[in-house]
């Protein structure tokens, strides 16, 4: 009978300083190491010069050539009928989306957590790499381990092909370690899924939202703007 190996915590620690996953995007979901999947493509039409419509289905505006303040962020510029086509990948979007709404929730929240992105957790059984993770003060605390559930205040993840495993493996899986709230950015729609009122190791309460005012539960005190999280400058 075959059964699947299964790794600890410390098993997955240990190979990292050892390196054997140094070429490796990969997390420690419930003692399977997984490779994180690369966002997906799809194409963004920019419309240089006016306001940015909210489906990514639109043409860009009539220019000769390509505007020089986008530098080299779009990627594959094509030519059709006289107007510029800009080509984003998701990656571009989700790099974007994730550091907008890191910067702005270092302004928020400052003197009152840590904000992370992209640095590892740690759990029972497992290790992720949430996008962006809201935890306590003092950082000085996380020279010798990663944080810990109780150090979380909450945690976001910013998805496009990722999108149903963030809502449904990552949700159970923050929900299981006692997290009190998750938050999930749709890059697609535009939306921010908000996860909280822990009970019974799952979130009873889920609000799907494009913008508005938000408290977590962590700083009821504190107003987020969801736009703050979810656009793209226009």
């Amino acid at each position: 009978m075959r059964t699947l190996t299964t790794w600890s915590v410390a098993d997955y620690q240990h190979m990292r300083e050892l390196g054997i996953l140094d070429r490796r995007r990969c997390e420690l979901i419930n003692g399977e190491i997984w490779d994180m999947a690369p966002e997906g493509e799809f194409q963004a039409l920019l419309n240089y010069g006016m306001n940015l419509p909210p489906s990514p289905q639109f043409w860009g505006s009539r220019i000769s050539q390509s505007p020089p303040e986008l530098g080299d962020l779009g990627g594959k510029i094509a030519n059709n009928s006289d107007r510029f086509i800009f080509r984003f990948s998701n990656a571009e979007f989700h790099w974007f989306l994730n550091d907008q709404g890191a910067d702005y929730l270092r302004r928020v929240l400052q003197d009152k957590a840590k904000i992370f992105e992209a640095h590892p957790i740690t759990l029972a059984a497992s290790e992720p790499q949430p996008d962006i993770a809201i935890v306590r003060l003092p950082n000085i605390r996380y020279l010798k381990h990663h944080p810990y559930p109780e150090d979380i205040y909450w945690l976001i993840e910013v998805a496009d092909t990722t999108l149903a495993y963030d809502l449904g493996t990552k949700r159970t899986l923050y929900a299981e370690a006692g997290i009190p709230e998750y938050w999930v950015i749709n890059i697609a729609d535009r939306t921010l899924t908000v996860f909280s009122d822990l009970q019974n190791n799952d979130f009873a309460k889920q609000d799907t939202v494009s913008s508005g005012i938000i408290h977590p539960v962590a700083f009821p005190e504190v107003a987020i703007d969801i736009q703050n999280l979810v656009s793209i400058p226009k």
